[in-house]
């Protein structure tokens, strides 16, 4: 496989971890790669470094805009994407000389690639890597999201470990949710992970309890839904009822059915949650095409 890979790196303020990253980058032994720059209205040397590597590399492409935050930073480097995949990289880090070529590799028969990474303070290096596997769907999305898995399973909702299709992202328009001031990069996966294997959507959820009424010990429970039904959740009770000590959960999530608008489901979880216990609600509808959401809160205690 040689198809082009767009890198697109969200500059602010860095120059002082840029250079290494850029060279880092250009340093690949996979050569088929378009650099793209985005710099985000840097108050430091960085826009001024952008341009000098635009002008010595030739791979090395720049865009200049306001300061609008990482996501639209990102948004404005995949409208100037080309080719077959696209990558993301921060500019404060920096890459192995393979990590391309083997993440091109492992995409032949997939339509996500996903390494491992390490941490390093320049005097220590703690890596997470571990071998090769292949996953579903499902599972990338209980390793992104649940708690758990080791680090050296776990997938997370990062973007800089991962190469994606430019197709799929052109297809169903995934961007970055500019509104979002931190986690647009787990929103932006999970909306990929979305629309991968014929487009189906899976959910998971889970509970911590203790071991038998054992405090000292705790046992995370967790339910998946492959393809559910539309218009059908799950709802988990923490608790059972009344009793002392609290009897915790136990059996399969309650479904419940989501009808009307946020405001209807809303009024209908509130008014059904116990009167003495309940204290607040928090509701959010996302719509995972697009990525749009709309929220409400309720509070007994206005």
């Amino acid at each position: 496989m040689n198809g082009l890979v767009s890198i697109i790196v969200p500059v602010y303020n860095s120059e002082h971890w840029l250079d290494r990253c850029v060279k880092s980058i250009l340093g690949q032994t996979y050569h088929n790669i378009k650099i793209i720059l985005i710099d985000d209205g840097s108050q430091d040397g960085s826009a001024a470094l952008c341009d000098e590597y635009a002008a010595e590399y030739e791979k090395v492409n720049v865009i200049h805009q306001q300061n609008l935050g990482a996501g639209s930073a990102r948004n404005a480097g995949l409208q100037y994407a080309d080719g077959e995949y696209i990558c993301f990289v921060d500019s404060d880090d920096w890459i192995e000389p393979v990590l391309v070529e083997r993440l091109v590799s492992g995409i032949a028969d997939a339509d996500v690639s996903i390494c491992g990474y390490s941490i390093s303070d320049d005097s220590e290096t703690d890596s997470d890597s571990k071998g090769t596997v292949s996953c579903d769907r499902l599972d990338v999305l209980k390793r992104m999201l649940m708690p758990g898995y080791p680090p050296e399973e776990a997938c997370y909702g990062y973007l800089w470990n991962k190469l994606f299709k430019k197709s799929i992202i052109e297809k169903y328009d995934i961007t970055f949710n500019n509104s979002y001031i931190m986690w647009e990069d787990m929103l932006f996966c999970c909306r990929y992970m979305a629309h991968i294997e014929n487009g189906t959507y899976n959910y998971a959820m889970s509970i911590l309890k203790s071991n038998n009424g054992d405090p000292s010990s705790c046992n995370r429970y967790t339910f998946a839904y492959e393809n559910p039904k539309a218009g059908e959740a799950h709802f988990i009770h923490t608790y059972m009822g009344d009793g002392n000590p609290l009897p915790s959960f136990e059996g399969e999530p309650a479904p419940v059915a989501i009808e009307g608008d946020i405001d209807a489901f809303t009024s209908f979880v509130w008014e059904n949650l116990n009167e003495d216990n309940k204290v607040s609600l928090f509701v959010r509808y996302i719509d995972i095409a697009t990525g749009a959401y709309e929220s409400r809160i309720v509070n007994k205690n206005k």
